[in-house]
């Protein structure tokens, strides 16, 4: 899965005293795009799940004119990697700006997760430059990875939303689904956000209902997983269905749901490096209801 770097670890400290060099890396983004240098072009684009993307990121000696305003993001095995948070760089030469779900089968993975997780922290810091409370102008607190505001004290940290993912099974069949309006096509499992006041198991419940109108048991929890590109960390479970197989799809969310057997499901996740799904797609495709223990 995207967060699967070894040998390389991740370090998400905050390192207050770090200092950039030349060789440091320097993360630098614009709305949905990451500035990288494409050296091989896989086959096809994320939604096909290609492979062979290999990308290069910026490293701070490739900038024509030093940026001024780096904040620290994190390390990757020896690593330092800064955000580039002035208005307008200089792009290096033989940079681009590609967007950033494009890169979620890209070569090298620390890389692909570097880029990932930077412009997730790009995003809260952008979403927080002005108080919610107070409307008052916000600062980076000096020792630690937070958001103050100077004026009513206001702290405001990384958002995380908790969300599910549910892999239905019934015997060696799987619910497998499609979004509605997106230009994803490949095949997905039940998901959805953890509302207020709600737990994990409860969302499963709910979300399996919502989706495609199912009642689920037993549930079991497979791993999690962190999902840069959209703020969540993502709780995997297997469930068998309760009762009745029959699907009702809520079609303001999906495009379609079906029932597929193990030996039915298209081998279109095998190449999926990144995601969660696409793991638990190819183990119930591997395993059938074996994958419930």
């Amino acid at each position: 899965m995207i967060q699967d770097i070894a040998p390389y670890v991740y370090d998400n400290h905050y390192h207050a005293d770090a200092t950039s060099t030349p060789t440091s890396y320097v993360l630098r983004y614009r709305d949905r795009s990451v500035l990288v240098r494409v050296r091989h072009g896989g086959a096809g684009g994320a939604d096909e799940a290609s492979v062979g993307d290999e990308v290069e990121l910026p490293r701070l000696e490739d900038y024509p004119d030093r940026p001024r305003d780096l904040v620290f993001l994190f390390r990757v095995g020896e690593e330092d990697f800064w955000l580039a948070r002035d208005e307008k760089v200089v792009e290096p030469a033989g940079f681009t700006y590609e967007a950033v779900n494009w890169l979620r089968h890209a070569y090298p993975q620390h890389l692909l997760f570097a880029a990932a997780v930077g412009w997730q922290l790009f995003n809260w810091y952008g979403d927080n430059r002005f108080c919610s409370r107070c409307g008052g102008a916000m600062e980076l607190a000096p020792r630690s990875r937070e958001i103050v505001c100077p004026s009513c004290g206001k702290i405001v940290y990384p958002k995380i939303q908790p969300g599910v993912i549910v892999g239905v099974v019934d015997g060696d069949s799987l619910v497998l689904t499609r979004y509605a309006g997106r230009s994803l096509k490949i095949y997905a499992l039940v998901a959805g956000f953890t509302e207020i006041g709600e737990s994990l198991e409860g969302t499963c419940h709910r979300e399996v209902m919502e989706e495609v109108g199912l009642h689920i048991k037993n549930l079991r929890f497979y791993k999690s997983q962190p999902w840069p590109f959209s703020d969540t960390l993502l709780a995997g479970f297997w469930a068998e269905v309760d009762g009745s197989r029959e699907i009702v799809v809520d079609h303001s969310e999906l495009k379609e749901a079906v029932w597929l057997r193990r030996e039915e499901i298209p081998p279109e996740r095998t190449g999926d490096r990144a995601s969660l799904t696409g793991e638990m797609i190819e183990r119930f495709r591997a395993l059938g209801r074996g994958v419930l223990g």
